[in-house]
């Protein structure tokens, strides 16, 4: 009973991580609950500790899609009650999966909260415990479990890098993630090789804010539009409707990064006059125009895009077509 409804919890939560509800992921923890009842710690302490973990893996991807911290903060619970017997000594590959989530799970209740004290803390923290946990799941023992580690590392690290001055941290964040990539490759991992590539282009967006580059623009365009490729409405919504909201935003710093090199030339060179500078509407539909995205996505204007103007979003909504 106990390994069967660890079994089915195993299977309701990989088909809830790509739906965009949560009925799948709620009835994914109920199962691990009903199996914790009957492999208990005192009869089987591995196999108890691998649905603890497995436990707060389904809560904290209901925490995530949900605006509280309850959901995470069970999460963990759960995890920490499985690396009590999942010790790094006595389980090793085990440990290094569950520390990795856990911490996971903390950098994500630290972006919950108001202040950057909680967050700052647990990406330093978590820093260091997925460079140990690199140590045992290696990329030649464990490539995808290496590859994960990479991507959770890389998280952490441009966390950091986003609230220092420097950019030693965002660049090693951009090669952590294409370490990822290696492994985590799209024939094998479709939807996770979206996931490693949305987030190097927001490892490369930063860095090009930080040192004033176009460069890194313009591969995180390439990197986004490369998710958008699995990340399609039909295979996985949720990953299409949160990748959608951050594409204006891309978009629209490209279309400025352009219009001010073209501003630069024409202060650098006054003899040949004034280079006219698209307006920003038509310099992202032609972007969008010469791109075969293959897609279209809802563009909302909330948070940091209430200042793009509709016309403009519209606009880039018709490129997509």
């Amino acid at each position: 009973m106990g390994k069967s409804a660890n079994r089915y919890g195993t299977a309701l939560l990989e088909l809830g991580k790509r739906e965009a509800g949560t009925e799948r992921l709620q009835e994914a923890a109920a199962a691990y609950r009903a199996a914790l009842k009957e492999g208990t710690r005192d009869r089987l302490p591995l196999d108890w500790a691998a649905t603890q973990s497995n436990l707060g893996n389904a809560l904290s991807a209901l925490g995530e899609r949900e605006s509280g911290t309850e959901r995470l903060e069970q999460a963990v619970v759960a995890f920490r009650a499985a690396l009590e017997e999942q010790t790094r000594k006595r389980a090793p590959l085990d440990w290094a999966r569950t520390q990795s989530n856990l911490d996971a799970t903390l950098l994500t209740l630290g972006w919950r909260e108001t202040g950057t004290a909680r967050l700052n803390e647990a990406a330093a923290a978590s820093g260091a415990a997925y460079r140990a946990a690199l140590e045992e799941r290696t990329r030649e023992r464990l490539p995808l479990g290496w590859a994960q580690t990479q991507y959770n590392l890389g998280i952490a690290l441009m966390v950091l890098g986003e609230r220092e001055s420097g950019t030693a941290l965002l660049e090693e964040a951009v090669a952590t993630f294409r370490a990822t990539l290696q492994e985590a490759t799209r024939e094998r991992v479709p939807l996770d090789w979206a996931k490693a590539q949305n987030n190097l282009g927001v490892a490369l967006e930063l860095l090009s804010k930080r040192d004033g580059g176009t460069d890194q623009l313009q591969e995180a365009v390439a990197a986004c539009r490369a998710a958008l490729q699995e990340w399609t409405e039909e295979r996985a919504p949720l990953g299409w409707a949160k990748h959608g909201k951050i594409w204006p935003k891309r978009l629209r710093i490209w279309a400025g990064a352009r219009a001010g090199r073209r501003r630069q030339w024409s202060a650098q060179h006054p003899d040949h006059g004034p280079v006219k500078t698209p307006r920003a509407g038509n310099a992202l539909e032609t972007r969008f125009r010469t791109r075969n995205l293959g897609t279209v996505w809802p563009l909302p204007v909330q948070g940091d895009f209430r200042d793009i103007p509709q016309k403009v979003i519209a606009r880039g909504a018709d490129g997509l077509r």
